[in-house]
């Protein structure tokens, strides 16, 4: 009984806290054919709070010297070709400076001959001295392909320019209640329709037809600080295929996107793709504490059973959100998202002295539960003891908490 209530205050509440969670720079790359040239476009995002901002004049001035270098994967081969561009911002809040959700994007081209390489991304952080290089990975320039790594877009076309925004994660498929599209560059010589068969853990969760949209010239180009797939006259004349919403069905993991023509049963092209929550929770990657904290909910038998086997922990605590999902529909769980979002901002807000976790301190558990409250009263008794009163008018509840030795140990009152 006390979980379906719960999932109807989670669902009155939504929206209500940010989310905490450590970014790493993201690339992905994409490879437009010319014969036996190729151009490698790679596009990267940046968390403003992975910069270091100076402070000229009333704003905020940050940026990168980001440098990749290809090198032929061929033995004896001493090929290498390198793109270096410096990327700057200026910004007006200084909040935003600490920002994991905003991100200062990037744009690099490299010409390759056709072959495999290995890519190695550099960069230095503007106003330091420090320079980090990141891990390498390979890109197949190989001449000729049929079709083209996926490109991951927003659902939207940008009304401005007319163009396709990248997601820009690392070409991963967002885990999202916000959907998303997949878009794939086909060689003009294609007339047919095609199918896509879309598979997680060898089970096939969606088979469509996909019609091509339109033929056009095509790039990857920067617009407004943001990375799109554009319309360009002096880009590369292609077929485009869209496969819509494809991440309403699918969870986090691996992905295979097989594409044959309708009346074949022969893969013309495969590619397997990572399927990412974008802005996961903090909390979700704890491990234990990810069940424990399910003791506001639930009874000691079903976090025991989520416990039980290390290695099944993930896997069985989303078994366990599944039963309170609000929209089967979907592969994304709001009810799950909210509930660890709470759990975030109480970790953060209502840590102590004695709770170095603050989503397990009695404010914590409330906020997780009921969300924000409405009003919050502080009060100051003559034994300088702070009490803090927490009202929720709309579910007619309130809570006091009391600070007895000025060291945050809030403890429930009543």
């Amino acid at each position: 009984m006390k979980n379906f209530i719960l999932a109807i205050i989670l669902i009155l509440n939504v929206g209500l806290v940010a989310q905490v969670q450590y970014n790493p720079i993201k690339i992905e790359h994409h490879i437009f054919n010319r014969g036996e040239k190729s151009d490698c476009y790679i596009v990267y995002k940046i968390p403003y709070k992975n910069l270091v901002f100076m402070k000229k004049g009333k704003s905020y001035f940050g940026g990168v010297n980001l440098t990749f270098e290809a090198k032929l994967m061929k033995k004896d081969s001493d090929v290498i070709i390198r793109d270096t561009k410096e990327i700057s911002i200026n910004i007006e809040s200084y909040d935003d400076t600490k920002s994991d959700k905003k991100y200062l994007e990037g744009l690099s081209k490299l010409e390759l001959d056709s072959g495999k390489y290995s890519i190695l991304p550099s960069f230095v952080l503007l106003n330091t001295k420090e320079s980090y290089k990141l891990s390498p990975f390979n890109v197949d320039a190989a001449a000729n392909k049929i079709i083209m790594t996926p490109i991951i877009v927003e659902s939207k076309t940008d009304s401005a320019n007319g163009g396709y925004k990248l997601v820009n994660y690392n070409g991963s498929i967002p885990h999202s209640l916000e959907n998303f599209d997949v878009i794939l560059l086909a060689d003009n010589k294609i007339k047919s329709d095609l199918k896509c068969e879309v598979y997680q853990k060898s089970k096939k969760v969606t088979e469509r037809k996909i019609s091509l949209v339109e033929k056009d010239k095509y790039l990857i180009d920067k617009y407004n600080g943001q990375i799109f797939l554009t319309k360009n006259a002096d880009g590369y004349f292609l077929n485009l295929y869209m496969i819509k919403d494809i991440n309403k069905s699918l969870f986090e993991g691996k992905a295979a996107i097989k594409i044959s023509y309708p009346d074949s049963a022969k893969t013309i092209s495969e590619f397997e793709q990572k399927v990412e929550w974008m802005d996961k929770p903090q909390f979700l990657a704890m491990g234990e504490p990810a069940a424990e904290i399910l003791e506001i909910i639930t009874d000691e038998k079903d976090i025991d059973f989520i416990l039980d086997e290390a290695e099944l922990l993930n896997e069985r605590l989303t078994q366990f959100w599944e039963k309170y999902d609000p929209n089967k529909e979907t592969a994304f769980n709001e009810l799950m998202s909210e509930f660890y979002n709470r759990a975030d901002y109480a970790l953060l807000n209502f840590n102590s002295v004695n709770k170095r976790n603050g989503a397990f301190s009695d404010r914590g558990k409330t906020y997780i539960k009921y969300g924000a409250p409405d009003k919050i009263d502080r009060v100051y008794t003559e034994k300088n003891q702070t009490n803090e009163v927490w009202i929720y008018s709309k579910l007619n509840k309130e809570f006091i908490f009391q600070d007895m030795d000025g060291l945050g140990n809030y403890t429930l009152l009543k």
